[in-house]
């Protein structure tokens, strides 16, 4: 970002210095976390459910930021050993940094692109943010940095020079989108799909598209949107808020649309397109290719050719999390452990459905937020599990009782349906030690199961065992 010094902040949030300011650095960048904060970075001391970023202040500026901004109320609590010449108060340092953040989008010289859906929103902002560096600086949102709070950080890192910034919004309640909207105003919006997914805070798939298009409500005149062509939902949405648009998909309709692909060889994605032009991505999948589209729309929608495209497309490697291949003592692992619902979970049924060779491992845990669709969906990954003849279904989680069930009644063998108990690690020993080279297993769950450290404890029982057997 732009520097700022102590005075222009307290200028801008309309908040005051705790004392006459004695000469400090600019400051660049903002954190709200002391683990996690960098040289000459704001702090924001945002107070939540169990945790008071107040009580943090002496420690952020020991680890290097240049300045602070905490609720006036609590103001009198700091230690008298900080310099108050570097700390503002505000009324609410949570909205002072959604108003930083929107004052600094103002003075951006980049283009601002955001991403929004249920499925996928990491992943395509990622591809596009690949897709674009193949022509100019681009940045995008780290990790999943998709709520006020993160969107405003990750403006805050938007540095000078940068031709692009690509961000990613998402939402679990209505209102949020609007909130959102206010702070990043964009000049393109991508919108990957609506699926069944926080149905708690939305209600249906028409809500959650209506509450996800309010960010057209903030789009600049004239900004393009992107959206998947195989989602009559909200495709319809879109429309009735009467903008059309550059649509990505399978359907022939589709404006970007692949002449052939490759989703399932070990290299990972391969397109070819229409036009002659071809890509390739590390990633596995036919529910990735509307990503990769996605990302393929949108650069050329910013004046890039593809060979531009291709060449940053090269540079990709998956999020954590996200589909993201690991391969160890030939099996090959896939970590989708950072959320899941009935769509990205069939899709990873269906890859490993159409692997070549060797078993098929499932290890899934319960889906949150579903609402009175928790049962429904949870046994629909049942059925697909048994239809896509998997080797080995790992269920973890009281919910997936209902997968259990589902599964075996669709003809799956008893002794492939395998419940976890709540020994974990003991779990891990025995999935491992079921694992052989040209296996593979995707591990699939919500983001509150944890079933990354799972699958690490897996992987770290069966290179173990790898090695043994090898000495």
């Amino acid at each position: 970002m732009s520097a700022y010094t102590p005075e222009r902040i307290a200028d801008i949030l309309q908040g005051e210095l705790l004392a006459s300011p004695a000469p400090a650095a600019d400051c660049r960048g903002a954190s709200v976390d002391t683990r996690r904060i960098r040289q000459g970075e704001i702090f924001f001391a945002l107070v939540g459910e169990r945790t008071d970023g107040h009580l943090f202040v002496e420690e952020a500026f020991r680890r290097g930021a240049e300045a602070a901004v905490v609720r006036r109320s609590r103001a009198g609590d700091l230690p008298a050993t900080i310099d108050r010449g570097r700390v503002v108060a505000v009324e609410e340092p949570a909205a002072a940094l959604e108003k930083l953040a929107a004052h600094h989008r103002d003075r951006l010289g980049a283009r601002v692109l955001a991403v929004t859906g249920t499925n996928g929103k990491t992943t395509t902002k990622e591809l596009i943010a690949a897709a674009l560096r193949g022509a100019g600086r681009t940045a995008s949102s780290p990790e999943n940095w998709n709520t006020a709070i993160g969107v405003s950080l990750a403006i805050l890192r938007v540095e000078e020079g940068t031709r692009w910034a690509v961000l990613e919004l998402g939402i679990s309640a209505p209102g949020e989108m609007i909130r959102l909207a206010s702070i990043v105003r964009p000049d393109a919006a991508v919108f990957t799909n609506v699926r069944a997914a926080h149905l708690e805070g939305l209600g249906s798939l028409e809500n959650t598209a209506r509450e996800k298009c309010l960010l057209l409500n903030r789009l600049a005149p004239g900004g393009a949107v992107y959206a998947n062509g195989d989602d009559p939902v909200l495709l319809r949405t879109i429309r009735l808020a009467g903008r059309e648009p550059v649509t990505f998909g399978f359907c022939p309709e589709c404006a970007i649309r692949p002449e052939k692909t490759d989703p399932w060889g070990d290299e990972g994605i391969r397109l070819e397109m229409p036009e002659g032009s071809s890509f390739r991505v590390d990633l596995y999948g036919n529910h990735q290719v509307p990503n990769l589209l996605a990302a393929i729309a949108v650069a050329r929608g910013e004046g890039i050719d593809d060979g531009a495209i291709a060449r940053g497309l090269r540079g990709f490697t998956p999020p954590p999390g996200r589909f993201r291949p690991i391969r160890e003592e030939g099996v090959l692992f896939i970590d989708d452990t950072y959320n899941a619902n009935v769509a990205s979970v069939t899709g990873a049924i269906e890859f490993l459905a159409r692997r070549p060779s060797g078993r098929r491992h499932l290890l899934f845990g319960d889906m949150m937020e579903l609402g009175a669709e928790e049962e429904r969906a949870h046994r629909e990954v049942g059925m697909a599990a048994a239809g896509a003849g998997l080797d080995r279904l790992w269920l973890v989680g009281e919910r997936t009782r209902h997968t259990a069930e589902a599964a075996s009644a669709a003809g799956m063998p008893p002794e492939r349906i395998v419940r976890c108990g709540e020994d974990r690690e003991a779990w891990a020993e025995r999935i491992a030690g079921e694992l052989e080279p040209g296996d593979t297993l995707v591990a699939k769950a919500s983001r509150a199961m944890a079933m990354e450290r799972i699958l690490r404890a897996v992987r770290r029982a069966y290179s173990a065992a790898a090695r043994g057997s090898e000495a």
